[in-house]
């Protein structure tokens, strides 16, 4: 994956109101963190 593959990189969701469990899952292969820890799917 390149750059390009996580434009969420590093985006920390944690405590994000409004997301559905599905909506998390798919951020984050695309980069996204929760609670300080990288999510590597």
């Amino acid at each position: 994956m390149g750059a390009s593959d996580r434009p969420y990189e590093n985006m920390n969701i944690t405590g994000v109101k409004g997301l559905t469990d599905v909506e998390i899952a798919t951020l984050k292969p695309l980069g996204a963190v929760e609670e300080g820890k990288l999510c590597v799917n």
